[in-house]
């Protein structure tokens, strides 16, 4: 089983994918596809990440999912602003990830890294990314979503991308 989280403070998405690259689900929550709230926009950022972490523990538990090699992106935002809240939150989801599944399969990959692997240009649009997923034959509803796919895909297609950057040419 493959998982791709796409971490985000507005709309976190995660797919999950079996060994034949087939979705078996999907979630996402945040803002919604038609961008609203599903929770309350005024929320301080402490209680946002309870919820963010509270939705992956319920989505962990309710699917079951106890090993899996998960894909997240690694964090290239500023530490100022909204790219140090990113951290954090990324830092949440590793948290209740160690605490529900086998936290030697879970690895941080660049974003231009899974972009190369996925269509082959690392700095691919949002739109080249759902392009490609259609091509796949994935349908995705937005780029939060085209982004986990390619995540969870990519952990199912190359393997040696999620090895160390010395020991990938053995």
């Amino acid at each position: 089983m493959y998982i791709g989280i796409d971490p985000g403070l507005a709309t976190t998405c995660i797919v999950v994918m079996d060994n034949e690259g087939n979705v078996v689900t999907k979630d996402s929550w945040g803002y919604d596809a038609k961008r609203n709230w599903k929770e309350t926009k005024t929320e301080p950022i402490a209680k946002r990440y309870l919820s963010y972490y509270n939705a992956l523990n319920r989505f962990i538990t309710r699917n079951k999912i106890t090993t899996a090699t998960i894909i997240m992106e690694e964090s290239i935002a500023s530490l100022m602003g909204n790219g140090r809240k990113l951290v954090e939150l990324k830092g949440v989801y590793l948290i209740a990830l160690a605490r529900k599944t086998d936290t030697k399969k879970i690895f941080l990959i660049s974003p231009t890294t899974i972009k190369k692997h996925f269509t082959g240009y690392g700095v691919a649009s949002k739109e080249e990314m759902i392009e490609r997923c259609n091509q796949l034959g994935y349908q995705v509803a937005t780029e939060h979503e085209a982004d986990a796919t390619a995540m969870a895909y990519c952990g199912l297609h190359f393997p040696k991308m999620l090895l160390p950057k010395n020991h990938q040419n053995q």
